[in-house]
C-alpha cells in the first residue's frame, strides 16, 4: 500500500528521510498517525481541505508509489 485515506487527509509512505523536518517543511503536511497511533517514519500524512489540490502533491504520490513498487523487487 502506498496511500490511504484517514482524517482530514491522504497518509502516504515515502522512504525514510535524512531528517524528519524536511516532510513536514509544508504547511499542510504532518505525521501519519491513523486512529491517533503513531506510525512508521516512512509515513506522512498530507492534509488538504480542497481534494482538488492534491494535484500540486503529485509528485509526492509519484514517488509513493514508485518507493512500494521498488520494495516488492527487494
Amino acid at each position: 500500500m502506498f496511500a490511504c485515506i484517514s482524517g482530514d487527509g491522504v497518509g502516504l509512505r515515502l522512504p525514510s528521510l535524512p531528517s524528519p523536518s524536511c516532510a513536514f517543511s509544508m504547511d499542510n503536511t504532518e505525521p501519519f498517525q491513523p486512529g491517533g497511533t503513531a506510525s512508521t517514519r516512512e509515513w506522512i500524512q498530507i492534509n488538504r481541505s480542497d481534494a482538488a489540490e492534491y494535484k500540486k502533491d503529485l509528485e509526492l504520490f509519484q514517488a509513493s508509489l514508485a518507493f512500494v513498487k521498488s520494495a516488492r523487487t527487494r
